[in-house]
């Protein structure tokens, strides 16, 4: 019974039961870690929801002008230079 009790609450209650109690060297750094990855967790959702915002505006801004960029391109390119004849292309 002893055992069991042990096993189940070890996984679910261990900051539970380890942050209230200040005795052990172990309870001192056990704290310490889960208000650093909540810390981070909040840091990343923020930056993240920034970081989204901005690059969907920018990636469709910039295809719309890549596509147009493109287009002009590929007209100049086939403009040689004096004759755009199909005949002075050099294969």
């Amino acid at each position: 019974m002893g055992d069991e009790e042990v096993t189940a609450a070890s996984p679910s209650c261990f900051y539970c039961s380890q942050s209230p109690t200040p005795g052990t060297s172990g309870g001192s750094s056990l704290p310490v870690n889960p208000k650093q990855k909540k810390k981070k967790k909040k840091k990343k959702k923020k930056k993240k929801k920034k970081k989204k915002k901005k690059k969907k505006k920018k990636k469709k801004k910039k295809k719309k002008k890549k596509k147009k960029k493109k287009k002009k391109k590929k007209k100049k390119k086939k403009l040689p230079g004096s004759c755009n004849h199909v005949a002075h292309y050099p294969c």
